[in-house]
C-alpha cells in the first residue's frame, strides 16, 4: 500500500502568475522552495479549468482509437524534419535513464516552429488529426499556447533573478521549440506493476516543465531534505507545478537543481483506471548557445540531441 499521507499540495509552493503581473516569485522564495521541495508552483490565469478538461476529453477519444489508427499518427512516420519528434509514441516506447524497463505509457506531442514567435507561435501540424475527433487540433493547440504563456512568464522571471542578460534571455525564451505532451497511462495488472513503473525516476531535459492537474494521482517528487517521495496534489484546477529541467540547472550553474520525479503504480486507485496528464516542456531553439554561470557555453541542439538519444526519444 502506498503512503498517501506523504503529499505535497501545490498551494504550499505556489506564487502568483498572471498575464497582467507576470510571475511574482522572489529569489529568496525560489531558493526556499527548491531547497525544501525541489520544485515550485504557480496559480495562473493563462489556461482555464474548462480548457484543461476539454484537453483531457479529446485525449481520451484519441487514445481509445484502435492501435492501427493511432499508428497512422506515429512520430516515426515523420522523416523530413531533424528535430521533429511530434506525433504518437506507442506504449512502452520510452525508457528513463538508468531504468531497466520501459515506462508504462503512451503519449502524443505537438510542438512549435523555432523562430516563428512573432507570427503567434505557429504550431506544427503534428500528425493527421483523426477525422472523427474534429476538435482535437484546436483544443490541444489552444492548450499549447496557454501553457506557453505560463512557461514564458516563469522563465523570464527566473532568468532575471539569476542575472542572465536580456538578449540572452530573449534567445532562450522567444526562439523556442517547446512541446505539449499528452500522456495516457493505461490500467496495469500486478505483473506489469512489479516489473516497471508508470514512469521511472527521472529529471526533465528541458528548461522548465509545466505540470497541470492530473486526472488521477500518481506523480511524485523526491524531497531534497530527506530524499523521501511525496505525491503531488493540485490545490486547484488551474494550479501548475513547475519542474526545473537539466538545461536550466546548467544555465544557473547548479544553483537550481533539476526536479526529480516519477509516476508510480497505484493498483488501489489509478492503476485500475486510465490515467491522463498533460505536460508542457519549454525548450529553446536548438541553434541557440546556452550561457552558464558556472560551465562552458554549449550549443543547445548538440546537448539536447545527446540527452534525447540516452532516453530513446531521438528519431534516428
Amino acid at each position: 500500500m502506498l503512503d498517501v499521507s506523504q503529499t505535497l499540495h501545490t498551494n504550499e509552493a505556489a506564487s502568483h502568475l498572471s498575464k497582467k503581473d507576470g510571475f511574482s516569485i522572489t529569489r529568496s522564495e525560489l531558493d526556499h522552495l527548491m531547497e525544501n521541495y525541489g520544485l515550485f508552483a504557480a496559480t495562473q490565469n493563462y489556461v482555464s479549468a474548462e480548457e484543461l478538461y476539454r484537453g483531457f476529453d479529446v485525449s481520451r477519444q484519441f487514445f481509445a482509437l484502435p492501435y492501427e489508427e493511432k499508428k497512422k499518427c506515429s512520430a516515426e512516420l515523420r522523416k523530413d524534419v531533424e528535430y521533429d519528434y511530434v506525433g504518437y509514441h506507442h506504449f512502452k516506447s520510452e525508457t528513463a535513464v538508468d531504468a531497466d524497463q520501459p515506462d508504462l505509457k503512451e503519449f502524443i506531442q505537438i510542438s512549435s516552429f523555432p523562430g516563428l514567435r512573432s507570427g503567434g507561435g505557429r504550431i506544427f501540424d503534428p500528425f493527421p488529426y483523426p477525422a472523427d475527433i474534429p476538435d482535437m487540433g484546436p483544443v490541444l493547440e489552444a492548450l499549447y499556447r496557454g501553457y506557453l504563456g505560463c512557461a514564458d512568464a516563469v522563465l523570464y522571471r527566473v532568468l532575471d533573478l539569476f542575472g542572465i542578460p536580456d538578449d540572452q534571455a530573449r534567445d532562450l525564451v522567444e526562439n523556442c521549440m517547446s512541446t505539449l505532451r499528452i500522456i495516457h497511462y493505461p490500467p496495469v495488472d500486478s505483473d506489469d506493476a512489479r516489473n516497471a513503473q508508470r514512469a521511472a525516476p527521472h529529471t526533465g531535459i528541458n528548461l522548465i516543465g509545466v505540470q497541470p492537474k492530473q486526472t488521477h494521482r500518481g506523480l511524485q517528487y523526491i524531497m531534497p531534505t530527506d530524499q523521501s517521495w511525496k505525491w503531488l496534489e493540485h490545490s486547484s484546477d488551474t494550479d501548475v507545478a513547475i519542474n526545473v529541467g537539466e538545461l536550466l540547472q546548467y544555465i544557473t550553474g547548479d544553483a537550481l537543481m533539476a526536479s526529480k520525479h516519477q509516476v508510480v503504480n497505484d493498483l488501489d486507485i489509478s492503476g485500475k483506471e486510465s490515467r491522463y496528464c498533460i505536460v508542457f516542456f519549454k525548450n529553446p531553439n536548438p541553434d541557440v548557445d546556452m550561457p552558464s554561470l558556472k560551465y562552458p557555453t554549449r550549443n543547445i541542439g548538440e546537448w539536447f540531441q545527446e540527452r534525447m538519444k540516452e532516453i530513446g526519444s531521438w528519431k534516428q
